[in-house]
Parts: C-alpha cells; sequence; structure tokens
C-alpha cells in the first residue's frame, strides 16, 4: 500500500465564514394556523460550496447559489415535510420558494428536498448522505451540498453541515471514478435542530466503514501540466486514515492512502497535486498486488499462473461495496448474503490468517482486486498437476516449520513460495474450528449436489484434498489467481 504522507496530506482547510444565530432557540409565537399557497425567503451562507464553485481562496464571491427549481424540505411547527420549489429564475446565494405554507409560530428547513428522511418531536432531524456523488467540473453537482435552517418567520438562513475534500489530480488518463473508504463518510445521520450558531452533524457510533464515489459519468480527462480538481462532499471529522482509489476508463487503477485528514465544516481542505500512477502494471513473481483498501499481498508465480501468497483480507468488494461483518453465530448460520468474520472474532489473528468468507460473497464476483479472481475448480487442478498432483502437492505449498502450523509439519517444503497457513474454518452453525491444524480455500465453482468445490491442506499430511460438498453457509480462507 503507497502512503503518501509525502503528497496526500491535505493543506490547511479555507476557512469560511461562521455565521450564529441569537436568541431563544424554538420559543414559539401564537398565530392563526391556515394553509395557503405562499413564498418564504431564503439565503445561504457565505461558503465555497454546491452547485456553484466561484473561485479559489481569495476569489470575494464565496457564497451558495439555489438554482432553478431546486426544492427545500419546509416544516411548520414540527409538522410533516413539504417541498417548497424555488421560483427564482437566476442562480444566486437567494432565492424565494413557493409552496402551501401554514401559520405557525417555528419554521424548519433543509435542501436539499430529496436527502430529509424525518424530524422528530425533539427536534432531531434525520437525512441520508448518498454513497454516491457526482462529478461537476468546477464543483459539484446540484443537491450534493446539505444545509439546514430554523426561523420564526419565512425568512430563513441556511447553514451548511459538511466540508469540501478538493483532490488535485493530474496526469494523462481519463477518470471513470474516485472512491474515498474511511469510516463515517456516507449513511444515515441527524441535526440536533436546536443548534445556536453553527449546527452540528451527528454520524452514528461506531461509524461503519464506507466508501463514497464520485461517478465521472463517460470519463475526466486528466492532463499532465495541469491539475484537474475533484471535490467530495464530506461530514466534517479528523480521519484517521483515508484510503483514495482512482479508476480510469481504460480500467487502471491507483490506490493511495493518508493519514489524519481533517474536514472543516463549512471549509474546503485542497490537496497538493496527485500525480496519477497506476497500481495495475503487470506483476512480476514476487511483486506486489493492492486490493481496493490498500492491503498489499505478496504474489507468486507457480506455472502458468500468478496467486497471491497470503490469504485476502478485504472488507469490502472490487466496486466498494461493503461485506457484512458477522460475529455471532445465530446470524451466520442464517446467512445467505455475503459475510466475512476473523476466526475466534480474534483482530490478532487477522494479520497473519486474512478473513474468512462465507461463499455468497464469493458468489459476487467482485471479492479479489480487480484484475484478479477467485480460482475455479479448474485453476486449482491446474496448480496440483502441475506440482505434480494432489498426493504431494501439499507439502510444496504449505509453510514450512512450525510457526503456524501445528505438529511436527513433517515434508513441507513451501518450494512454490505459496505459503498455506493453516487459517482454519467457521462452520454452518457458526463454530469456528481448525486453525493451527488445517488450511481451507474456495473456489468459484459449484458442485454438482448443492456444494461447492473447495481445497484444504492438513498439518500432519502431504496431500491438497479437492471436495465438491463444501456448504456455502461455511467460512474460509480465499486466495486469488490474476485473470488472464
Amino acid at each position: 500500500m503507497k502512503t503518501i504522507s509525502h503528497r496526500f496530506i491535505p493543506c490547511f482547510p479555507v476557512l469560511l465564514l461562521l455565521m450564529g444565530c441569537t436568541g431563544d432557540v424554538f420559543s414559539s409565537r401564537d398565530g392563526k394556523h391556515q394553509n395557503s399557497p405562499m413564498s418564504i425567503h431564503a439565503s445561504t451562507e457565505n461558503a465555497q460550496t454546491k452547485t456553484l464553485l466561484s473561485g479559489e481562496p481569495g476569489d470575494p464571491v464565496r457564497s451558495i447559489c439555489f438554482l432553478p427549481l431546486d426544492s427545500i424540505a419546509f416544516s411548520a411547527d414540527l409538522g410533516e415535510f413539504k417541498p417548497f420549489v424555488n421560483i427564482s429564475s437566476d442562480t444566486l446565494p437567494y432565492a424565494t420558494f413557493s409552496g402551501d405554507l401554514i401559520d405557525a409560530g417555528m419554521y424548519v428547513a433543509f435542501y436539499p428536498w430529496k436527502l430529509a428522511l424525518n424530524l422528530n418531536r425533539d427536534t432531531l432531524l434525520t437525512l441520508k448522505l448518498p454513497y454516491t456523488q457526482q462529478y461537476k467540473a468546477g464543483g459539484f453537482a446540484s443537491g450534493a451540498y446539505p444545509m439546514v435552517s430554523w426561523s420564526y418567520d419565512t425568512n430563513l438562513h441556511f447553514k451548511n453541515l459538511c466540508g469540501l475534500l478538493k483532490l488535485n489530480l493530474c496526469g494523462d488518463v481519463s477518470v471513470s471514478s474516485l472512491s474515498l473508504c474511511a469510516p463515517g463518510l456516507a449513511g444515515v445521520a441527524g441535526v440536533d435542530m436546536r443548534y445556536q450558531g453553527v449546527p452540528q452533524l451527528i454520524m452514528p457510533t461506531p461509524p461503519a466503514y464506507d466508501t463514497l464515489t464520485l461517478d465521472c459519468g463517460e470519463g475526466v480527462q486528466l492532463d499532465d501540466e495541469q491539475a484537474t480538481a475533484f471535490y467530495f462532499v464530506l461530514p466534517p471529522a479528523l480521519y484517521e486514515s483515508v484510503t483514495l482509489i482512482v479508476r480510469t476508463t481504460d480500467h487502471q487503477q491507483m490506490t493511495e492512502t493518508t493519514q489524519n485528514l481533517r474536514i472543516v465544516r463549512s471549509s474546503i481542505t485542497p490537496t497538493s497535486v496527485i500525480e496519477f500512477d497506476s497500481d495495475d502494471n503487470p506483476n512480476p513473481p514476487g511483486n506486489t498486488v493492492l486490493d481496493i483498501q490498500g492491503n498489499v499481498y505478496k504474489t507468486v508465480a507457480i506455472g502458468n499462473q500468478i496467486w497471491m501468497a497470503e490469504n485476502l483480507k478485504s472488507t469490502l468488494l472490487n466496486d466498494g461495496t461493503e461485506i457484512p461483518h458477522i460475529t455471532d453465530n445465530s446470524s451466520w448460520n442464517t446467512l445467505t448474503t455475503p459475510g466475512y468474520c476473523r476466526y475466534n472474532n480474534d483482530p490478532a489473528l487477522y494479520s497473519d490468517y486474512g478473513l474468512l468468507y462465507n461463499w455468497f460473497t464469493v458468489e459476487t464476483g467482485k471479492l479479489c482486486p480487480q484484475g484478479w479472481h477467485v480460482p475455479s475448480h479448474a485453476e486449482w487442478t491446474e496448480l496440483t498437476d502441475y506440482l505434480g498432483g494432489e498426493s504431494i502437492a501439499g507439502d510444496k505449498l504449505k509453510e514450512s516449520g512450525t510457526g503456524h502450523w501445528a505438529g511436527s509439519n513433517p515434508g513441507s517444503t513451501n518450494e512454490t513460495g505459496f505459503t498455506g497457513l493453516p487459517g482454519g474454518l467457521r462452520n454452518k452453525y457458526g463454530v469456528f474450528q481448525d486453525i493451527g491444524y488445517g488450511g481451507f480455500w474456495w473456489s468459484a465453482t459449484e458442485g454438482d449436489g448443492g456444494g461447492v468445490w473447495y481445497r484444504y491442506v492438513y498439518f500432519d499430511y502431504s496431500a491438497v484434498y479437492a471436495y465438491d460438498n463444501g456448504l456455502k453457509e461455511f467460512g474460509f480462507s480465499v486466495r486469488c489467481v490474476k485473470s488472464d
């Protein structure tokens, strides 16, 4: 994994104007309630955000701008949200919104309308931060930047909830997407609408490991000389570790990681220029491959195949989808969708042995890094045939000695460099067994009887055993093989 402390360390954030509210929050006013088509007036915080990014630091014009026909979610006295539509014809940091207005003592509003979920009587507003954002040249797409407001009258002043990460990329490729991987980037969040001054975005605790993708459509062409800016809308936080994945239209990929990335509300955090450097060059024997999270794996050539020389550790599919982490036995027993675990749910065993995956994860076809795949039954057979047959191949694949293997582990030479380890398994009922004694690996091929082909090696035997009755609910290790 490339650690880019020299490149992807953000510069100091560009702090933008933070404007506060005064007075007693939500003190009620008497008023007659009636439904009538009326207009409300809205303005935005003086910040370089949303659909119109009006220049770099130092540019005097730095405001959110509403678009014609933009919609906000509007609530009177904590009632049900109603849509109000911008009737202005210009793109400006202020607008007039029209809808059915109820005369009330207090109003709450949220932008954009489509991301609002609920507003309860305790003034907690829940919203959803999407896992996919759309690229927009010089800024970001309409509806990507959440804002809130409350008022005693129909003059609303919106406050920003998020900040921006500005990624500066250069190179000679066309970018199809960028992804960020870290805890707490997207999903359901909340805001206590009793805020005074500055609203605080509330993310779940502990945060889930998320992948946030910036979709670049048909591609954005980079330039070797001039950096292109890509903007992510992010919750304000200090992110201890963030992995960036850049994918191109010709199926290359770059993965880089940074530590201690701080995103500030209503601010832009720029990076220094990052030059595209593909991870996807062919891996010669002894080289490495990276997964979507930046985990680095040794690779080894055996015959005409190139294999990972370590068990897989990724908690994400190669499209960024999170694989559920299943710890309790009852959930594991009934699972018929992707899932993974650590042996005995012990994080200390993860580094050496990797993760155990059920076969439903393998079935997605997206478990291995791009350009790699879970081997078929035929590919496992090609491996053992090259090594002289199943009866003797085990000793050539197993790590030698007893550093991980129980007993004497006689005859093991690891002459291939495959370094097979006894990572054990998790059975259908969630019970862990055989660590130190056996290594079990999935194939991608189903058997004739509804099971799945798999391979295993054992500490005191020289063979590689092949069976087609693996239950899909079992948790086995995974080795990936390079695609042609």
